[in-house]
């Protein structure tokens, strides 16, 4: 009976010894929110198919567009977070495969978990660092989108596979707030679509190639 006694007593003790390394560990270490704002430049994406038609040049050429985000994470110790992240970018259509009659957008609506990793220090200013992987659903809005003969008009979506690679530096505003500036480059397969409805044409389909897109944005960051 002292022994099993001995061994509650111990098995008691451990366990409020862990009660409070958790405790103290939950302090030191918070859950996350984070919104972000900032513009993006994304790289010329190949033209594959139009409705069967000669894709001239082949090139898709995009404006700069914006960027907005929001995130939520939890840091795990003081320079480690699984993160879940939701974003959009949205580019206008400058120029397709060498027609000008273009009225239309690419929104790149990525949905990603990331790892990060942050540098802790005794500034204000935290470098951090992480990469990511998910899957896009990237959006094709046209107003009229015109090559050769034919042209579309309206809007339809294609999820694909994205990652992504960012990095930024974290400047504490309080104890619970904080204001950052980030870079992040994010890459998506290409996207294709297909018409509801199509006359005159060989196929009912678009494809584009690959996407790559840098933003910078500034981010916003309440810890709790």
């Amino acid at each position: 009976m002292k022994k099993l006694s001995r061994s509650l007593a111990c098995a008691l003790g451990a366990g409020v010894l862990s009660l409070l390394a958790f405790n103290s560990f939950g302090q030191a270490n918070h859950f996350y929110a984070k919104f972000d704002v900032g513009g993006g430049v994304a790289a010329d994406m190949d033209l594959k198919e139009f409705f069967g038609e000669s894709v001239g040049n082949g090139t898709i050429e995009l404006d700069p567009g914006l960027r907005l985000g929001v995130a939520g994470g939890y840091w795990v110790t003081d320079w480690f977070a699984p993160e879940v992240e939701l974003g959009a970018v949205m580019n206008s259509i400058k120029n397709f495969g060498g027609s000008s009659q273009v009225e239309a957008a690419i929104t790149q609506l990525p949905l990603m978990i990331n790892a990060k990793f942050q540098l802790p220090n005794k500034t204000i200013a935290t470098p951090y660092a992480g990469a990511g992987a998910g899957f896009s659903t990237t959006v094709l809005t046209a107003d009229h989108l015109q090559l050769g003969g034919t042209y579309v008009d309206g809007s339809q979506a294609d999820a694909v596979f994205c990652w992504q690679a960012f990095a930024g530096v974290r400047f504490t505003l309080a104890d619970n707030m904080g204001l950052s500036l980030e870079y992040r480059f994010l890459a998506a397969d290409g996207a294709n679509w297909q018409a509801e409805n199509v006359f005159g044409t060989t196929t009912d389909r678009i494809a584009f190639g690959d996407a790559k897109i840098q933003t910078v944005s500034i981010a916003f960051d309440w810890r709790f």
